[in-house]
């Protein structure tokens, strides 16, 4: 039994599609799990970091992460203006005049 040669073609096309449909199976990554959507946007620091200036976010955002407080009294005339008063930064510019 002779196989036609459009028989031949068929399956190799088959056969190749397969394959790459196993490729770009093997190669799609799930994330191990969702990125949790910001709940409550009155938490902690949220407006000592979003409503100030650039300048003055980042230096909250490296004080909370470092834990090393330099902040500048000009960033902190800022925070006292936006008035977060439930982030700890504002308790260490309670210190500076």
């Amino acid at each position: 039994m002779a196989i036609s040669r459009r028989s031949l073609v068929f399956f190799v096309v088959f056969v190749f599609l397969v394959q790459l449909e196993l490729a770009a199976a093997a190669t799609f990554v799930e994330p191990p799990y969702e990125t949790p959507a910001p709940r409550n946007r009155e938490g902690k620091c949220y407006r000592s970091v979003t409503e100030t200036t650039r300048w003055c976010g980042k230096q909250v955002l490296l004080s909370l992460l470092t834990g090393d407080v330099h902040i500048t009294k000009d960033c902190c005339q800022v925070l006292r203006r936006v008035g977060d008063p439930a982030c700890s930064v504002n308790i260490f510019c309670a210190s500076i005049a």
